[in-house]
């Protein structure tokens, strides 16, 4: 019998490029960074990717790097993602199980 594999959830943070930005005469260098490539790995080891992007250290505005916080899996297996939370993230099986 085969023994069930540990549950994971994991993301990594990416560097996204620098950003030069002035306000009221005020100039700014970045460096920004965003918390993307998110993989849930289930029961039986296998591995789901989802398109959420959590967080990120400066948004531009339109057409720029935003959050993208609730997400199905990119296998097409159903699982949801929902990174809304940075506390309390959630993955949802098609079955309603709810893993925290």
């Amino acid at each position: 019998m085969l023994e069930p594999k540990l549950l994971r959830l994991q993301a990594s943070e990416e560097y996204a490029g620098d950003y030069d930005h002035t306000q009221n005469a005020i100039f700014t260098h970045l460096k920004v960074y965003f918390v993307t490539n998110w993989a849930f790995t289930d029961w039986n080891g296998n591995e789901h990717g989802f398109r959420n992007v959590s967080w990120c250290n400066w948004y531009l505005g339109a057409g720029s790097t935003q959050k993208i916080q609730v997400t199905e899996s990119k296998d097409g297996s159903f699982y949801r993602l929902d990174t809304t939370n940075a506390t309390d993230v959630k993955v949802t099986a098609k079955d309603g199980t709810v893993y925290q």
